[in-house]
C-alpha cells in the first residue's frame, strides 16, 4: 500500500488500471486502498 501511495502522489499513468485487474483483489477490502480509489474518483 505504500507503494500504490507514492505511485499516486507521482501520478503513476497505470495507477488508475488497479480497479480492474485482479492481482490486487486481495487489497480491495483494506481502507486505504479504497481511499486511493476514492482520491482517484474511481469506483469502489
Amino acid at each position: 500500500l505504500d507503494l500504490l501511495e507514492r505511485a499516486y502522489k507521482e501520478r503513476d499513468p497505470n495507477l488508475p488500471y488497479i480497479n480492474c485487474q485482479p492481482l490486487w483483489d486481495p487489497l480491495r477490502p483494506e481502507p486505504r486502498f479504497q481511499a486511493i480509489l476514492r482520491r482517484m474518483g474511481l469506483p469502489q
